[in-house]
């Protein structure tokens, strides 16, 4: 692992974690409130990505690298549709758009049954400094 590639890693990890842990600190202050369900689903969706970058980033092989990569994608997907959510409920106008939520929601699990094809992800390569 070069430099690039730890500093990298590292600054993945710190961020994964800080919005992983706030994801669950603004959880577990009010479980019920949906002001604060769809923040932290937000939330987790960005640790999600950055925490699974790290896994392609030290991946050995280009086939690891292409699978973590759509682990990745996984939750990167969801990351629009979180923040309309979030943004809709704090606004207090979730019950009036909430045909675009479900419509949101619905393209991303497009998305996410075209991540696991070569349709979204055909394959990685090297990048900068970066292996794959």
């Amino acid at each position: 692992m070069n430099s690039y590639e730890l500093n990298l890693s590292l600054s993945y990890l710190f961020t994964g974690i800080v919005l992983l842990g706030l994801s669950l600190f603004v959880y577990s202050k009010n479980r019920q409130n949906p002001v604060n369900i769809t923040f932290s689903i937000y939330s987790f969706c960005i640790a999600w990505w950055r925490l699974a970058s790290i896994l392609m980033i030290t991946a050995q092989t280009e086939k690891a690298a292409t699978f973590f990569d759509r682990i990745c994608l996984a939750g990167t997907v969801f990351i629009p549709t979180a923040l309309i959510h979030f943004t809709l409920t704090l606004r207090g106008t979730k019950r009036k758009q909430k045909y675009i939520i479900k419509l949101c929601y619905l393209i991303s699990f497009f998305f996410l049954l075209l991540d696991f094809t070569p349709l979204l992800v055909k394959q990685t390569a090297p990048i900068y400094h970066v292996k794959y």
